[in-house]
């Protein structure tokens, strides 16, 4: 909690009622497969409400990824900074 910035603006949850904010920290995150990963910065929104999730990939994210999402098929696809492809597949 001590590494946490201030976050001023609102945020809304699935109902559209306010979400109590915490704060933000700037992180980096590592999306990999067995043999091949891709290193962003991505900024880490934390909130204080129930959820069955643990983290909420955004659009922002998924750009600097160069990511393609299908979730049809709970798969995204990215590349990498060597030219591979890397395929994840959401459990």
């Amino acid at each position: 909690m001590d590494q946490l910035q201030p976050f001023d603006e609102e945020l809304v949850n699935f109902f559209g009622e306010q979400v109590e904010v915490r704060g933000y920290a700037d992180l980096r995150i590592t999306f990999r497969d067995d043999n091949v990963a891709k290193t962003i910065m991505v900024r880490y929104i934390v909130v204080n409400a129930p959820s069955s999730y643990n983290l909420l990939v955004g659009r922002v994210s998924i750009k600097k990824l160069g990511a393609v999402v299908s979730t049809t098929h709970l798969k995204m696809k990215f590349p990498t900074n060597k030219g591979k492809v890397v395929t994840m597949t959401v459990n």
